[in-house]
């Protein structure tokens, strides 16, 4: 017998000496549902990531612009950055891609065959090599708001 309640698909076993006996019930979570439009096998177009964030941001800033506290969303904004710079980072899987990509900015070619042959994990590439690649002005041309700039132009409007 299977029953299925907020999204935990529930399965009777029976038991081993007698059929008829209802067994042990097992858990299995994550049966049976479609994946999460949302869940990280989803891959999704920078462009459209940056304006999913942006329209987020934008009434979440509105919301918490009360708050008296600028360097908390200038930290976040550097996670969020810094969390964009990753999803690249993973984008560009290949060794040849990252040549490709790192070279474009003008990079010597030295650090390229540096940063690209890397063997570190993308949340520590994301820090320290590609944050001086991908800095504040990069993000800005793609598109991505600033929430200190928002933060700050919302508390003069007062």
């Amino acid at each position: 017998m299977e029953t299925q309640v907020s999204g935990i698909q529930h399965v009777q076993t029976q038991s081993r000496g007698n059929p008829d006996s209802p067994g042990q019930a097992v858990d299995r979570p994550g049966q049976g549902q479609d994946p999460s439009p949302h869940g990280e096998d989803t891959p999704i177009a920078m462009e459209e990531r940056i304006r999913r964030l942006n329209t987020y941001l934008g009434g979440w800033i509105g919301y918490f612009a009360l708050a008296e506290t600028p360097s908390t969303f200038e930290e976040i904004e550097g996670w969020i950055r810094r969390r964009l710079r990753m999803c690249l980072w993973r984008q560009w899987k290949r060794v040849r891609t990252r040549y490709r990509e790192l070279r474009a900015p003008g990079l010597p070619e030295w650090v390229v065959h540096q940063f690209a042959n890397a063997r570190k994990g993308p949340w520590r590439m994301a820090h320290g090599p590609m944050n001086r690649v991908l800095g504040n002005a990069y993000w800005q041309a793609q598109g991505l708001m600033s929430l200190s700039e928002r933060y700050r132009r919302l508390r003069q409007s007062w």
